[in-house]
């Protein structure tokens, strides 16, 4: 997920087929209103770097 509540795709890890029927078009996650209950912008940036981002295959 980037800054905007947008989902990041990995797109040499993910087939198309797969982002088609699980990721809705316009990419956005739907967030509790509770903004406590949001995910940390430092959490989501270490995933990016650190577990989506090493170029492993998943």
């Amino acid at each position: 997920m980037d800054e905007t509540s947008h989902v990041m795709i990995s797109h040499n890890k993910v087939p198309g087929d797969v982002v088609s029927r699980l990721i809705a078009p316009d990419r956005r996650l739907y967030l509790p209103k509770d903004t406590r209950l949001h995910p940390h912008r430092d959490n989501l940036r270490w995933h990016r770097e650190n577990v989506f981002g090493r170029g492993d295959p998943m």
